[in-house]
């Protein structure tokens, strides 16, 4: 029995059925790159709490993200200063990007938002992200 469609109609067909396939794989694979996999995707921390010293010296603030206000009673070096809020006092890691030139004098009240440390041997401290105050 003679075939119906030629040999090279039936070769033209399965290239066009390939050529559609290529088509829809390299956009399936396109769409998955341009969007995030959720491995990339970029999670957002929870907004510090606003605490008092004293609240931020309990265990339960550690490695917690703080917001505390207060006045700078010292400057003990040239990153840290010892804020006090009327409950407490607490050392403050301060970048040096965020200290005014003329340095953080006694008495200027400061805002505080970092991260609480409890270090081994008791002591506790503030690694500050950002820094406000008021002259």
């Amino acid at each position: 029995m003679p075939e119906l469609i030629p040999k090279r109609a039936k070769y033209r067909r399965s290239i066009r059925h390939i050529q559609t396939a290529i088509c829809c794989c390299a956009l399936i694979l396109t769409a998955s790159l341009s969007s995030p996999s959720r491995s990339q995707q970029t999670v957002t921390p929870p907004p510090p709490h606003k605490v008092t010293v004293k609240e931020a010296l309990s265990e339960n603030h550690h490695g917690g993200t703080v917001d505390i206000t207060g006045v700078v009673l010292r400057q003990i070096g040239p990153e840290t200063i010892l804020l006090h809020d009327g409950t407490a006092a607490i050392e403050v890691d301060v970048p040096p990007n965020h200290i005014p030139q003329s340095g953080l004098k006694p008495n200027t009240r400061i805002r505080i938002k970092g991260e609480v440390t409890h270090e081994d041997n008791g002591s506790h401290e503030v690694e500050a992200n950002q820094v406000f105050w008021t002259f």
